[in-house]
Parts: structure tokens; sequence; C-alpha cells
């Protein structure tokens, strides 16, 4: 009877944890697994222990190679593998007890090519915790996509909402549909999971995920991860890119699908040129190793992003700039606007002040005409009464 699990492990120089992520996967709940063991020329003392372990363990498979990276020795692992699922593991990593189990259940159950789930960090040190702490909550996808859906479905979900992570351990992968889709990993590149990852959603016909944290992902000093970014870095990216073009020209591919791997290539491309962009002299000059077309292309995506760049924050300053000028004629206007009140109730007052002093002047001139006439009279009847007196 054929395994049910086949757990591909690269081993390179990890004697210090590989004992750990052994124990892990043979302490699994779920029963029939091959655990294949690929190790990468290792130097330190892994091979050794992973012999030790082979002797006291028929499960398990020890496949030699020379030093020629994590993509051959997955894509080694993935042509020695028997079961009829695949499981990727990084051999300073570790699976939750009952991950398997729990992955082959969501596989049977929905007859899945794919099920994704989430994963928990744990860190070496306290001072590397605080120094990439967002890898505490970055394996933690808060939506949920328990619904089935196509490969691509989930992806275009994934780029809109965030929740992509190009994890290619994340992930339990039917070996049938990966053998059939051909999706390898890229040889002799770092940041080989964002290719990988993308290409089998998009092969994919029935995927699901669950929020549940199966992987447990080590966060250590001296990881790809976590060490500084260099030509090799940049260089990964591209070749991501340049793998997931062609899917532009599928016709099976959605509009939406299409649209959401373009902003996930030009993430890469972005990635690829704020990379290239920072190190040093001595690494750009690693990119004349390149081949001619190969050198060509990324030198002039990495120009032309970076003109992307300059021009959007060149934009970005005009918009900052415009919004200022507008709220300051806003501001403007408002004044404008009291003023043309203030006016307003100005001369309504005037008007009122105007009919006042109208009021007075005719009460004044009613006065004036009273007394006036008053005054007459007496002017009149004094001297025709002095006059009278006289004649008498």
């Amino acid at each position: 009877m054929g395994a049910e699990v086949s757990i591909i492990i690269p081993v390179y120089n990890t004697d210090k944890f590989i004992i750990d992520c052994l124990d892990s996967v043979r302490r699994q709940s779920v029963q029939g697994i091959e655990i294949i063991c690929v190790n990468d020329g290792s130097t330190d003392g892994s091979l050794q222990i992973l012999k030790s372990y082979a002797e006291k363990d028929s499960r398990i498979q020890v496949v030699s190679q020379k030093n020629q990276g994590v993509s051959v020795a997955r894509n080694e692992g993935i042509g020695a593998a028997a079961g009829k699922y695949i499981q990727f593991l990084d051999s300073d990593d570790m699976l939750e007890p009952e991950a398997l189990e729990y992955a082959v259940q969501q596989m049977e159950e929905k007859q899945l090519d794919v099920f994704f789930y989430d994963a928990r960090a744990i860190f070496e040190s306290a001072q590397l915790e605080k120094e990439k702490s967002s890898y505490k909550t970055y394996y933690h996808r808060e939506n949920h996509y328990q619904d089935v859906l196509t490969g691509s479905q989930l992806f275009t979900e994934w780029i809109k909402d965030g929740g992509f992570r190009p994890n290619g351990n994340l992930q339990m992968i039917r070996r049938d549909f990966l053998l059939q889709s051909g999706v390898k990993f890229i040889p002799g590149i770092v940041q080989e999971d964002n290719a990988f990852t993308a290409e089998v959603m998009l092969h994919a016909r029935r995927v699901c995920h669950e929020n549940e944290a199966l992987y447990i992902r080590r966060v250590r000093s001296d990881s790809i991860m976590t060490r500084p970014q260099s030509f090799i870095n940049a260089y990964g990216y591209f070749r991501c890119a340049m793998a997931l073009e062609r899917y532009f020209f599928y016709p099976a591919i959605s509009g939406d699908t299409r649209s959401a791997l373009q902003i996930f290539c030009q993430t890469l491309l972005k990635n690829m040129e704020g990379i290239y962009s920072n190190i040093s002299e001595a690494e750009k000059e690693k990119i004349q190793t390149l081949p001619e077309e190969e050198r060509a292309a990324m030198l002039y995506l990495c120009w032309y992003n970076e003109q992307a760049v300059k021009n959007r924050t060149e934009m970005i300053k005009k918009a900052s700039e415009l919004k200022v000028l507008n709220e300051k004629k806003e501001i403007l206007a408002k004044q404008y606007q009291k003023v043309a009140e203030d006016k307003q109730r100005l001369q309504k007052k005037l008007e009122s002040l105007e009919k006042h002093q109208e009021m007075l002047k005719a009460d004044f001139t009613a006065i004036q005409q009273s007394l006036s006439f008053r005054l007459g009279r007496k002017l009149t009847w004094l001297p025709r009464n002095l006059r009278d007196a006289f004649i008498r």
C-alpha cells in the first residue's frame, strides 16, 4: 500500500534544528507517511543526524546531492515522492502534532487539489522577536475562505485583501495534480515560493483555506528571510515575475484574475528594484554574471520601476500641493462668504438706519412746522392787540 503523505524536507546545514523538525514529523497522528529528506550538500552534522534517524525509522529516506539550493532539493523530493499528497517542510521548522491528519481530512472530504492553512511563528531569541515582530501575525489570515473555490478565484481574493502568503510549506498538494500541472520550483534562486505558490493556484480546480495554524515557522538569525538583502534576492523576484508572465495569455484566466496577477507581478518587480537600488556596488556587479537577455531585461525593469517610483512620488507631491491649495481655496471661499454675509448684514443695518433717519427727519419737519405755526400766530396776534389798545 502506498504512502498517504510524502513529507519533503530539504536540508542544508541545520543540525541545530533538524532533530526538532524530524521529531515533529515522526509524532504525526496520521498513518502511512514517508519522510523524504534531501541533503543539499550540508557541511555540518546534518547528514549524520539524518542517517541516524533513517536507521531508527524506516519511513525516512535520505537523498544526497551537491549543494544546488532549496528549489532543486524540493524538485528532487517531488520526483522521489510516492504519496497521494505532498507536504513541504523546511528543516528548521516543525508541524503541529495533528497537522497532517487534519489536512488529509480536508483533502479527502472536499476532494481538493490544494489545501491551504496558517502558521504560528516562534523566535530564536527575544531580540529577534523584537526586530521581526511582524512575523507574529504574518502567517495568520484574518479573513475566512472555507468555501471550495478554484485556485484562480482564491488567488484573486487574496491579492485583493492582502491574504496571499507565498509560502510553499503552508499547503498540502495532491501529487497527481502537481505532476499534471508541470509546476516546479525555479532552480538556482531564492524567493522561489512566490512563483511556485501562484502557479499552483492558477492551475488548481478545487482549493480551500482554513484559519488553522498547522505549521510552526521558526524565525532565526542567518536565514534567508532574516539575513540582509543581496543581489540574489533581487534576482529571485525578477525570475518569479518572468515565470508568471506567460499566464497573462492563458485564455482560461478571467479578467479579475489577470488584474490580480498583474498587481502581484508589479509587487515582485517593485521588490526587485527596491533591493537592487539599495545593495552595494559590489553586489550590483553580480548582474554581469547573468545571460545577456536576462541582464538587459532586469536592468530595464529596474530603471522602469525606479522611474515609476519617481513619477509616483512626484504625483504624490503634486497631489499634496494641490490638496494644500484646495484647502487654502476653501478657507478663502469661507472667508469670502463670511465677508459677503457681513456686507449683507451691514447693508441691511444701513438700510434700517436710513429708514430710521427718514422717520426722524419727518418727525423733525412736523415739529418745525407746528412750532412755526404757533409762533406765527403769536407774532400776528400781539401787534394787533397792541394796536387796538392804543386806538382805544
